[in-house]
């Protein structure tokens, strides 16, 4: 077998992607045009919406001082900074155009933005992996944050890697916000 010339690498990789995006699409076609589920999508995606899910988890914590406080004070702040700058950078680069026909609902912000990534679940997996550190609530958020997820396909805001993508950098956005906790270099004796 000989080696691919370099220059036909992005179109393979182009090629694997709208495959894995068909794919995923194929599957999830027959759950879209129920109304149940698409409502339900849409309640997800707005809550996804600017972050509004994680200071739903701040303003829950604010009564109650100590270390969960903090650390959903700290996760809505990072990821309210960082991962609008990390999305916008990525989505001007990369320019991909939304996926055909989105759902359209009442009230649901219809995307004007590049696709990728999804900066609904580059926040939600980033605050997820804030959240969670030592936190018995950790599934919880987790869940929130592949519902989030779910959410962007089932609508057909964004395509399937658009969303894994944004997940991957998230979890690894969230990693480096953990590292950056102050809290964190005294637990361990820095």
């Amino acid at each position: 077998m000989r080696p691919l010339p370099s220059t036909e690498y992005p179109a393979l990789l182009i090629s694997a992607v709208s495959r894995f995006d068909d794919w995923v699409d194929a599957r999830v076609e027959p759950l879209r045009r129920r109304p149940g589920l698409d409502r339900l999508a849409a309640s997800v995606s707005f809550l996804g919406d600017h972050g509004l899910v994680w200071f739903l988890v701040l303003v829950a914590r604010l009564g109650r001082p100590g270390p969960r406080r903090r650390s959903a004070a700290r996760a809505v702040l990072f990821t309210g900074t960082v991962v609008p700058v990390v999305n916008s950078a990525l989505k001007s680069l990369v320019d991909r155009s939304r996926p055909a026909d989105p759902t359209a609902m009442a009230g649901l912000r219809r995307p004007t933005s590049a696709s990728f990534p999804s900066g609904h679940s580059l926040a939600a997996w980033c605050a997820a992996t804030l959240l969670a550190e030592d936190d018995p609530w950790a599934p919880l958020y987790y869940a929130t944050a592949a519902a989030v997820s779910w959410s962007r396909i089932q609508l057909r805001h964004h395509h399937a890697t658009d969303v894994v993508t944004g997940s991957i950098l998230g979890c690894a956005l969230g990693a480096v916000g953990r590292q950056l906790d102050p809290s964190r270099a005294r637990r361990w004796g820095g």
